[in-house]
């Protein structure tokens, strides 16, 4: 009786992660969905848990989504009992480690997908490439390194999805959740290495995969004990769920999985007056005349002004046709004038009331040494 309770709940445990847990922090189904039944109990235990109330954040490493996690496991507890005090005969762990592998392979479609087309780890905003080595955290030193290596991220973005494609497939689906666990566990050790704020998140990837593995690995425990040879196949039907859905609808699920991931990823082209990049003062004042040496355009709206010291100041901006309108981290925002001229690469920037008047001189980032993406083989091949 316990073992079905412990089972039955940590099955609905994980389908609940699957169902309410945000797969980012974007404003997806599963976010409003999670705010709507979870959102103003979350914000209301915060008090009891933190100084102040919390806004509910269900964003990986956040206090909301630990107390999410927490009543989830609550309810799973509480359902698990019931469902097994009723002998109902439902084998909820069977669904869900089906329903988990196709999760899994999900999330490494959208991840691998995003590393071949250089969103996960993308080429590094202008204003790091121009941020001394020491001022930087781990974290954006190690994102900002992987994101200069194009092939690096299109290898690894290819045996991502290598893996997921085995997931989809019922004959090679516990090899790919071998795999899988491998690879999981590598972004876990890296996460907390490099104290990447997906912690809580790629340890819950990692636990489901140990859950969907679970029926599998007595079987090669007495494999790796020396006790025999064993054979995967037929030791665990469940695996095949060609008595539930016909062939052409376990191909329709899986080429759904494949294509919305993929169509997830898919970046949207976005024009603005000018360019994001990098820009070397040639000539101009400030309310500090001679302190600011470049400035950045940030692809999500920020101007970043770096003075001669190499200290940086970011402000918000939005554009307005010709004029652009530039708010600090104190809320106070100021109209200003832009010109830019695409011939010779000049952007003029003019904020009268912070005493701003620049000329900017795009630097064509793609010459730095950081992002020439070349392989030496031999120390004789570097000059």
């Amino acid at each position: 009786m316990i073992q079905r309770v412990v089972s039955t709940a940590t099955a609905l445990f994980f389908a609940g992660t699957m169902f309410f847990l945000p797969f980012d922090a974007g404003e997806g189904w599963q976010r409003g969905l999670s705010l709507f039944v979870f959102g103003d109990l979350v914000t209301h235990i915060s008090y009891f848990v933190h100084d102040h109330p919390l806004p509910a954040d269900f964003s990986s490493d956040t206090l909301s989504l630990l107390i999410l996690l927490g009543l989830l496991a609550i309810l799973a507890a509480a359902l698990g009992w019931i469902l097994s005090a009723l002998k109902t005969g439902f084998r909820v762990a069977k669904v869900v480690r089906i329903g988990g592998s196709y999760y899994l392979a999900y999330v490494l479609l959208c991840y691998g997908v995003g590393k071949i087309l250089g969103l996960q780890f993308y080429i590094p905003e202008a204003n790091v490439l121009f941020t001394p080595f020491g001022q930087l955290t781990k974290d954006i030193l190690f994102w900002s390194t992987v994101g200069t290596s194009h092939s690096f991220n299109v290898v690894t973005g290819i045996i991502e999805c290598a893996i997921a494609l085995l997931l989809l497939l019922g004959r090679t689906r516990v090899l790919g959740l071998f795999l899988c666990l491998f690879v999981l566990l590598g972004i876990v050790l890296l996460n907390f290495t490099f104290d990447i704020s997906v912690k809580l998140f790629s340890l819950l990837l990692t636990a489901l995969n140990l859950f969907c593995l679970w029926p599998v690995l007595p079987a090669l425990g007495r494999f790796f004990a020396g006790k025999g040879v064993v054979s995967l196949n037929g030791l665990f039907p469940q695996w095949s769920i060609r008595s539930v859905w016909t062939l052409w609808q376990q191909v329709f699920l899986a080429s759904t999985i494949v294509v919305t991931a993929i169509w997830q990823q898919l970046p949207t082209d976005r024009h603005r007056a000018f360019p994001n990049g990098a820009y070397e003062v040639v000539s101009g004042v400030a309310s500090r005349p001679g302190s600011i040496r470049r400035f950045f355009v940030h692809s999500h709206d920020y101007l970043i002004l770096q003075d001669t010291t190499g200290s940086l100041v970011d402000y918000h901006f939005e554009v307005v046709g010709p004029a652009i309108l530039v708010e600090d981290y104190a809320g106070k925002k100021t109209v200003g004038r832009f010109q830019f001229s695409r011939k010779d690469s000049l952007l003029r920037l003019e904020v009268p009331e912070r005493g701003w008047l620049f000329n900017g001189k795009a630097i064509d980032i793609r010459k730095l040494p950081a992002l020439q993406d070349d392989t030496h083989f031999l120390l004789d091949d570097f000059e």
